[in-house]
């Protein structure tokens, strides 16, 4: 009777067949019966399937001004930047009006968040919520 079965290699599920478990054993060297839910990217681990995770994505390094304003915004730290940037003056000042984009390793990026005392991780979660405005 035919059945769903797994290819496995390396402990990792790389194609999934129908077939008997007979045809599909004298064909690969690691098989094994799907049974419930599984996709081609799970790991197959001491006679077990395990779900695949999927990498988090990654932390954007610019975000265009108007995703920057409504990440600042959404973490309530839009007028404290304005003050900040309004009391720098002069480079800084026409950076933050007339930049087309902010760049997270940009000196003035860091000045401020460091003024800000931003941590890393603030500032990560600024970019990726800014990356939901793009």
């Amino acid at each position: 009777m035919t059945k769903k079965i797994a290819i496995i290699e390396n402990e990792v599920v790389v194609n999934i067949i129908i077939d008997t478990l007979e045809n599909a054993q004298a064909v690969y060297a690691e098989v094994a019966e799907v049974v419930g839910s599984v996709r081609i990217g799970d790991g197959f681990v001491n006679g077990s399937f395990v779900p695949q995770v999927d990498p988090p994505a990654p932390i954007p390094t610019t975000l265009r001004p108007y995703a920057m304003r409504m990440a600042l915004l959404h973490f309530n730290l839009l007028d404290s930047v304005q003050q900040a940037v309004t009391l720098a003056g002069g480079q800084t000042l026409l950076a933050w009006e007339y930049a087309l984009e902010f760049k997270r390793a940009d000196p003035m990026v860091q000045g401020l968040a460091a003024q800000l005392q931003l941590s890393e991780a603030e500032l990560d979660a600024i970019y990726t919520k800014g990356a939901e405005y793009l």
